[in-house]
């Protein structure tokens, strides 16, 4: 997670070089307050999480170090971004806000995927317990929590902690292929290159997961898992 730096910019969205990014925002967002365009420095750059039971880093093949952020959804599942997701060699490290050290390292033994979701089944069931998943759209203009190890500087790697900020949904986009996903806007912090695959939380359930960063100045895209719930029932059986 970074601190947001810049003010609230139009929100059409043109292209991006990393996704196929094509449509426009579907409905006007809220203004934003002087409060909201300008943070105090004291909540800048969300918070660090002391406690997530369904952590899931989803580490390079080597295990070395955390490339995507994650959520177990279910005993043998873990939900990320398809962006994310790795190769037959590849581990998740699940129970631990540090992605280097703690919880329960699982090998990925099988990958699963959608256009913008990946549920990765492990070598062993994990107890820690498992985030519920929404089975609706949450309403516009609602806030939310999004989870990750992004970076906290521009270019200074993930970070060693997961962190959390808080997002305020404020429309939707829609990709060349038709698929509509959830647009945030950053409010004390937003979503940054390591952050792809974080859950994104509306009352206790995971609403999106983080599928594309800097979509637009301290915004982000995630994947509308409402949507998507007959295939991860079908897989995961949640």
């Amino acid at each position: 997670m970074r601190p947001l730096r810049a003010t609230l910019r139009s929100l059409l969205v043109t292209s991006l070089a990393a996704a196929p990014l094509v449509a426009v925002l579907l409905t006007a967002p809220p203004t934003a307050s002087a409060a909201e365009a300008r943070p105090e420095p004291f909540v800048v750059g969300g918070a660090p999480v002391d406690d997530a039971p369904w952590a899931a880093a989803v580490l390079t093949d080597s295990g070395l170090t955390v490339d995507c952020s994650g959520a177990l959804v279910a005993a043998s599942f873990v939900l990320t971004s398809a962006d994310c997701a790795p190769g037959s060699t590849a581990w998740v490290r699940v129970g631990s806000v540090t992605h280097a050290q703690g919880g329960t390292t699982a090998r990925v033994v099988e990958t699963f995927r959608t256009r913008e979701l990946a549920l990765l089944r492990l070598d062993v069931a994990i107890a820690t317990g498992h985030a519920p998943l929404a089975s609706q759209e949450p309403p516009l203009g609602s806030t939310h929590d999004v989870f990750g190890w992004g970076e906290s500087c521009g270019g200074c790697g993930p970070s060693p902690r997961m962190r959390t900020a808080s997002v305020r949904f404020e429309g939707h986009t829609v990709d060349e292929d038709g698929v509509v996903g959830l647009l945030s806007r950053g409010l004390d912090g937003y979503a940054t290159p390591g952050d792809e695959g974080g859950p994104q939380f509306y009352e206790g359930r995971i609403v999106g997961v983080v599928t594309d960063v800097g979509v637009l100045s301290g915004h982000h895209s995630a994947a509308n898992v409402a949507r998507s719930r007959g295939w991860i029932l079908a897989v995961a059986g949640v």
